[in-house]
């Protein structure tokens, strides 16, 4: 879908191919956060010895759309294999390798990835999904990859527009806009309480900051933040994709209003992240701003000095050495602007010379001075308006870079073969058949979606056939943005109560594993009743929060059998788990209006027994 450049769409909905290249390596960073932290418990969410079992799995599932290449074994070792090409696939699209490949692998596990353990999931997995799977659409490998360094199309726009691009850019600012609506039900968003604030810094969620925040604060501070939020996320949006009917004067404010926008959201995504203990979200919904960000950022980038140097600077390769040329294209398009010039010496007959008698490639800097080998190198570092940070770390390496850079030229037949699989080839910006009709029905599926959860939210009672809802679930394609909606006026805690063969009680719970020595019976919160003194990371939160609730019942027995199972192949004899119980421990106050401590009540959740219940047992 092609646009004219000055339409009003194209002004809307069109995004600057740097700017998609960025957006691509903040994803592929995001991707590998996300599963550096999820690694942190392989074990635990992902196999048959954890908290969900794949025989648990497909009990419970009644979903025949829902698909995980990640339930195909249930041992460790398939897992860890997953998890491995998954990180060599966000790899891959970090530096724009073989990048639509693998964007849409990427986009499949990471589907697959959370759909292995329903638990521990939430809407900013979804949200990561539906920005990899835009992504994906989009010509996102245009610039600073691998794939746009091998690139033999000659002309290429600067912008691009498509329903792709529209999806990208729509999708974060409808993600605010359909949230505050969902928001504005509750009267804790509402004047004259606009207590939603105060109470998401409740003691469950709150981070170490959050929690000295809250003690310094006065309570209208509180209250200041939750107008700042509804406006922040309500009018940013609308500020985003304000038509103005003169195209000059379009032009001129559109840019602005966006640098407002995203400015007020990033904002309040900062504060969240560093108050309130929400994993990834803060960075996953920063990326979803960023496909909005103006074009004029690059025109003003591209006139700062360092850029100006850059493109004054000319690197010299040799014209038949085949790995010479991808090699200096590779370090142009991944460091420096595209303005700077990468010719073979042929076209300078004395650079002919002094690579002869040097026996190295060339690089001119602004000034005619001429730098070889791994001094060239550093000079490219110097003058790079992004890599320039790391020139003092690798001067400081040059009595490794110089002989790395001898056994390179004298080895180039070696160096020539790895680099047989990065093969020239035209990468197409324009969108084809395929591509634009997969987007318009992705793009029809977003605003039907979100459109149907916002009345859903208002009446109770979904419009969209069910069979539907369950295909757009299983490919993390539904939008149902109901976060932060409703605060939890109250706290809790855990205890597992176990008793051991041999009689002795002990306290089991450890931020959801479990202690693997024996800790005393106790019914005292943790010191801190914080979420980072009560859980090992945020998706243990999730997931106890999804199992303790009544939804999640059916869920707590097989957490029950973990925790026999991980206590027993650790402790032998009468020191094996026998029974436990598990309890929620709620302290059952207003923490704005009923701030004196209490008592907290206990609710059993689940009574279990580790070699099966006693036929005598008539306990419930």
């Amino acid at each position: 879908m092609g646009l004219q450049k000055n339409s009003w769409v194209s002004d809307l909905f069109g995004i600057d191919l740097r700017t998609l290249a960025v957006v691509r390596i903040v994803a592929a960073i995001t991707v590998l956060a996300t599963l550096a932290i999820l690694f942190q418990d392989v074990t635990e969410f992902f196999t048959d010895d954890g908290i969900y079992p794949r025989d648990h799995w497909l009990s419970r599932s009644q979903n025949p759309f829902w698909v995980s290449f990640h339930m195909i074994r249930g041992e460790l070792w398939w897992q860890v294999l997953l998890f491995a090409v998954q990180v060599v696939l966000a790899l891959m699209l970090l530096v724009g390798y073989k990048t639509r490949f693998a964007s849409i692998a990427t986009w499949i596990l990471m589907v697959s990835l959370f759909n292995r353990t329903p638990p521990i999931d939430h809407r900013g997995d979804t949200l990561l999904c539906l920005l990899l799977l835009w992504g994906a659409l989009t010509p996102w490998a245009a610039r600073f990859s691998v794939d746009a360094a091998l690139n033999t199309v000659k002309e290429f726009p600067t912008r691009v527009t498509s329903f792709a691009t529209a999806g990208l850019i729509l999708q974060m600012p409808l993600v605010y806009f359909v949230s505050v609506l969902l928001k504005l039900e509750d009267g804790s968003w509402r004047f004259p309480d606009m207590t939603a604030v105060f109470y998401s810094l409740s003691p469950e969620y709150v981070t170490p900051f959050g929690a000295w925040l809250v003690q310094i604060q006065p309570f209208w501070a509180t209250q200041a933040k939750t107008v700042f939020t509804l406006v922040a996320e309500g009018v940013g949006p609308l500020l985003m994709f304000f038509i103005f009917v003169a195209p000059g004067v379009r032009h001129r404010w559109l840019p602005r209003l966006r640098w407002i926008a995203i400015g007020a959201l990033t904002l309040m995504q900062l504060g969240l992240a560093v108050t309130v203990a929400v994993g990834l979200f803060p960075l996953i919904s920063t990326l979803g701003l960023l496909p909005a960000l103006p074009a004029t950022l690059w025109d003003r980038w591209s006139r700062t000095a360092r850029v100006q140097r850059a493109s004054q600077t000319t690197i010299f390769f040799h014209p038949d050495c085949g790995f010479c040329k991808k090699a200096a294209l590779l370090i142009r398009q991944l460091l420096l602007p595209n303005s700077t010039a990468v010719l073979p010496a042929s076209a300078d007959p004395t650079i002919v010379e002094e690579m002869t008698q040097r026996n190295s490639w060339i690089v001119r800097d602004g000034e005619g001075a001429l730098h070889d080998r791994y001094g060239a190198f550093l000079l490219l570092i110097s003058v790079s308006p992004w890599a320039f940070v790391l020139y003092y770390p690798l001067r400081a390496l040059s009595f490794v870079g110089d002989p790395l850079y001898r056994w390179i030229a004298e080895n180039r037949n070696v160096t020539g073969h790895l680099t047989q699989g990065l093969e020239f080839r035209p990468y197409r910006v324009r969108a084809g058949l395929v591509v634009t009709l997969l987007s318009a029905l992705l793009m029809t599926n977003m605003l039907y979606s979100n459109v149907d959860s916002v009345v859903y939210g208002s009446t109770g009672e979904w419009h969209s056939p069910v069979e539907l809802r369950r295909f757009q679930r299983s490919l993390r394609i539904h939008q149902n943005w109901r976060m932060f909606v409703s605060p939890y006026l109250w706290s809790n805690y855990y205890v597992i109560h176990g008793t051991l063969l041999d009689g002795t009680e002990v306290q089991l719970f450890a931020g959801g594993p479990i202690h693997l020595t024996p800790e005393p019976m106790a019914w005292d919160p943790p010191s801190e009743l914080r979420s980072y003194a009560i859980y090992k990371n945020y998706r243990w939160r999730l997931y106890l929060q999804t199992i303790r609730d009544s939804t999640g019942s059916n869920d707590r027995g097989p957490y029950a059998s973990y925790v026999c199972r991980t206590w027993n192949q650790h402790h032998f004899g009468d020191e094996r788990l026998d029974t436990l119980r598990f309890y929620r421990m709620v302290r059952t106050r207003d923490l704005l209006r009923d701030p004196f401590l209490d008592e907290a009540e206990q609710r059993l959740l689940w009574r279990h027994w580790c070699f099966g219940r006693p036929a005598d047992d008539q306990d419930d």
